[in-house]
């Protein structure tokens, strides 16, 4: 077996070549959820030339939407959809999606998601500085509403992201690095309030930068917003990007990077995360 990449279409028409039944992540062409929550590919994984199962995914507003996931009927018992699964979380996070299934009741089905990382109907507490995301907006008013009592959730968002509304404590403490998350969890026990904007104990700009901000790494060339340096250091010849999405080079590099060990899938900032976005890695290829 393996996987592959495919774009929605080429998943639909290879469907229909094996099959009479309607395909299982079928959407109206006028159903409301397009707007918010396209599905743009799948990673689909293949018993020879015979679809086993897929999870679909896209990318918008920083997050990567994963919906209208399935597996074959006479594969369901063998444990592959959540190899599929799996796969799909070696994508990008932080990743959305929303939930409902019509093989799982919706109480296994939630309670499964959410040993599996992820959280259900996030407040806005849970989602910080996500809150206000286009994204987001759409998933809850739309799931927020649903008749059917479908649900959404997030899952791999950043504590940085997490932070900045959610915490009350002397700044001179956390730069003599008394320990960041200490203090969240104390004032937390503690029940106080968090800190607001204008408040004596909310963070400067500069304070918070000191706080945050990492050192570049050597020989990097990108520096992304939380100030993690990533990518190649230089250039090609002709002065554009050495790795360009969509070639043997950009698969090349996706596949190399993909194998590399540690906990970097689960930090949206870390340098190898980074690095595989610049590049539109998904699994072991490039596209653009």
């Amino acid at each position: 077996m393996k996987f592959k990449t495919m774009s929605t279409q080429e998943l639909k028409n290879l469907w229909s070549e094996q099959s009479d039944e309607r395909f299982p992540a079928y959407r109206a062409d006028d159903s409301p959820i397009h707007s918010f929550y396209p599905i743009d590919n799948y990673i689909v994984l293949l018993d020879g030339e015979d679809i086993v199962g897929a999870v679909g995914f896209s990318e918008r507003n920083g997050f990567t939407l994963r919906g209208g996931s399935f597996s074959v009927p006479k594969y369901r018992k063998k444990g592959l959809f959540n190899t599929i699964l799996a796969e799909a979380d070696k994508l990008s996070p932080p990743f959305i999606a929303g939930f409902r299934s019509n093989v799982v009741n919706d109480k296994e089905w939630v309670k499964s998601n959410k040993k599996k990382g992820w959280i259900m109907n996030p407040t806005d507490e849970e989602l910080g500085e996500y809150a206000d995301n286009p994204t987001v907006m759409g998933f809850k008013d739309f799931y927020g509403n649903s008749p059917t009592g479908a649900k959404w959730a997030v899952k791999g968002l950043p504590p940085s992201k997490m932070l900045k509304s959610d915490i009350k404590m002397t700044w001179q403490d956390i730069l003599k690095k008394k320990g960041l998350w200490a203090n969240i969890h104390a004032k937390r026990k503690r029940g106080e309030q968090p800190a607001k904007e204008g408040d004596e104990d909310y963070p400067d700009a500069s304070s918070w930068q000191k706080v945050t901000k990492k050192k570049p790494n050597k020989g990097k060339r990108f520096v992304s917003k939380e100030g993690t340096s990533y990518g190649q250091a230089g250039k090609a010849k002709d002065g554009t990007d050495r790795i360009k999405p969509n070639t043997k080079d950009g698969d090349a590099y996706c596949a190399r990077s993909n194998k590399i060990k540690g906990d970097w899938r689960k930090d949206p900032d870390s340098p190898n995360n980074l690095s595989r976005r610049k590049w539109k890695c998904h699994g072991n290829k490039s596209s653009a």
